[in-house]
């Protein structure tokens, strides 16, 4: 699979930044335009599992690879789905997507 970069500037304080995009409520604003209805189920803790869902429960399995609040956000898609039987399938399997978000 071949590695993929975008980069972008934003003219905003990293927090604002950082609070926009993780925060519920504009989490499901921004996501909406790509699938109405999408919310993030999650702690939001390093290393726990996140549930990237549309709004009829569809969606994509991950971890929270890496969390330094208001600097840099790591995610390892496993799949998708989220049922038990699908995470042990998944956590089996040595195939995972990384999303790597980088306030620099």
């Amino acid at each position: 699979m071949e590695n993929q970069t975008l980069k972008i500037i934003i003219d905003a304080p990293q927090k604002k930044v950082w609070e926009i995009l993780w925060s519920d409520a504009s989490y499901q604003e921004w996501t909406s335009v790509f699938s109405p209805g999408s919310r993030a189920e999650s702690d939001w803790k390093e290393g726990d599992k996140i549930l990237l869902l549309d709004g009829n429960n569809n969606g994509m399995v991950s971890i929270i690879a890496a969390k330094k609040p208001y600097s840099f956000m790591s995610f390892k898609h496993l799949g998708e789905g989220y049922s038990q039987s699908f995470l042990t399938k998944i956590n089996n399997s040595h195939q995972a997507k990384i999303l790597i978000v980088n306030f620099a």
